[in-house]
Formats: C-alpha cells, sequence, structure tokens
C-alpha cells in the first residue's frame, strides 16, 4: 500500500506539472520559497482549474489572469513538498 500510495502522490505530481506546462504558467512565481513575496498569493482556482475552458482562457472566455496562473504554479510547486516528505 505504500507503493501504491507513492505512485499515486507521483502521478499527481507529474499531472499537476502537465497542468503547469499546457497553461504556461511556469514563471508565474519568480521568486522561491515565497511567490510574489507573500506565502499565499492572490488565487484564482476556479479560473486556474476549470478543465472545460480554451487554452488560455478564464472560463468566461477571457484572457486567464495572472491570479489563476499563480494558483496553477502555487499548488504544483507546494504539492511538490508532500510528495517529498
Amino acid at each position: 500500500p505504500w507503493v501504491v500510495g507513492g505512485f499515486l502522490l507521483l502521478l499527481i505530481q507529474v499531472t499537476l506539472g502537465g497542468w503547469v506546462s499546457t497553461n504556461y504558467a511556469a514563471l508565474a512565481c519568480m521568486d522561491f520559497p515565497m511567490c510574489h513575496g507573500k506565502w499565499v498569493p492572490d488565487m484564482d482556482f476556479h479560473g486556474g482549474y476549470s478543465i472545460i475552458r480554451g487554452l488560455g482562457e478564464l472560463p468566461s472566455g477571457e484572457m486567464i489572469s495572472q491570479p489563476a496562473l499563480t494558483a496553477i504554479h502555487w499548488v504544483h510547486r507546494n504539492f511538490a513538498f508532500v510528495v517529498f516528505a
């Protein structure tokens, strides 16, 4: 069960990395370990993690916002700590 759990965590992290790449969110947080000078920056999880939308767009059709990109990047970055632990 520990091996299966480890593989599931790794699969989630790889999927989050693919979501970062697909949405061009790799440069959303330029500083480390904080993001935009905050431990918990302003984020738009609904916009960042809406599955049914155009590439680079919010569900409303507007261009994807910086807070949405930050949410995508921040979740991927912090889930890496979970995988590492």
